[in-house]
């Protein structure tokens, strides 16, 4: 599949769920994007108003003007949905950021002034920075994405008109702003420590596969992060694989999966670094957030095909290098 498919930078223009529908279009873009903070929201809210952008273009291709266009849009919602629902739901996000930037280039080209061709060129670039985020794979892209975010959300900031209007998009902007200082961080990071951007493939006794991270590649990074709460994994020490990049776990390989992997053992991987990441991790007792870095890796996907297996560890776990952690308050 070669994507992210936890990015950290999420954006959709929801006018463009509605149309012309100026009611509609006013809750859209009002209280839809603070919903869609929630990341667990996102997959629902997106496949609803992909839907919703369905069949709004699809009453316009059989009642209006330009059926052309509105048939592509009806089919790329379409697909959104049907993507979303079937293989993951960011794989539903390529034909609505798809969609997004044609609208975008539609206004921008039929704009008749400078103010409207600004604003509709600066969203058409926000929809391609988000693209990239997650199919391209790097912080420098990440961090470029969630800076024009921020960009865009003071413009609409200062066109608000009602109260209500004017907290929300404060809100939305302060998260945003949240959502950008760990990024600031990485890239400072990537910049100052200069890492290799390759790794090689082991395997250890127990049939466990990874590519063999440099330590001092997690040192530096609970440096750059560390807030005093944060402590090294639990990876470190005699027999452990100290910093890695899990690629086979607990999967059994037949003979000749294992056979090809032997090939392969002793390789340089490359990947790009996609951004920062904290998560609760489940079934991991007594830990209250996970540190790691995101990685992009076409070739581990390409890999673990090869071997018989699904592209990613547990079908949806992006790639990932774990810096610390943060334990309960009370565990011990």
């Amino acid at each position: 599949m070669g994507m992210i498919l936890h990015p950290v930078v999420y954006w959709r223009d929801f006018r463009n769920d509605f149309w012309d529908s100026v009611y509609p279009q006013k809750i859209a873009e009002t209280l839809l994007p603070l919903l869609a903070l929630h990341r667990a929201l996102r997959a629902p809210l997106s496949i609803g108003t992909s839907f919703a952008r369905c069949v709004v273009h699809g009453k316009e291709v059989f009642s209006g003007e330009h059926r052309l266009e509105h048939a592509v849009h009806a089919t790329l919602s379409a697909s959104a949905v049907g993507l979303s629902i079937l293989v993951h739901p960011t794989v539903g996000f390529i034909p609505s950021a798809v969609s997004d930037a044609l609208i975008h280039l539609r206004k921008f080209v039929n704009a008749e002034n400078r103010k409207e061709k600004l604003e509709e060129l600066s969203l058409l670039v926000l929809d391609l920075l988000f693209l990239a985020t997650f199919t391209v794979g790097s912080i420098e892209i990440t961090v470029a994405a969630l800076i024009f975010q921020i960009l865009i959300d003071g413009y609409f900031l200062s066109q608000k008109g009602t109260p209500l209007e004017i907290g929300c998009q404060a809100l939305l902007t302060a998260a945003h702003v949240r959502q950008l200082l760990p990024q600031l961080h990485l890239l400072r990071w990537k910049l100052h420590f200069k890492p290799t951007l390759t790794a090689q493939l082991k395997q250890d006794p127990k049939g466990f596969v990874y590519l063999d991270i440099p330590d001092e590649w997690v040192h530096s990074l609970l440096a750059q992060f560390n807030d005093g709460n944060i402590k090294l994994p639990d990876y470190f020490g005699n027999g452990k694989a100290g910093a890695h990049v899990s690629v086979v776990l607990g999967e059994k390989l037949t003979p000749e999966a294992q056979q090809m992997l032997a090939e392969d053992l002793g390789k340089l991987f490359s990947f790009q670094i996609a951004h920062a990441d904290a998560v609760k991790p489940g079934g991991w007792d007594g830990v209250r957030l996970v540190h790691f870095l995101t990685l992009h890796c076409p070739a581990l996907e390409a890999l673990r095909t090869k071997l018989g297996l699904s592209q990613r560890m547990h079908g949806d776990h992006d790639f990932h290098v774990t810096f610390g952690i943060q334990r309960e308050a009370t565990s011990r």
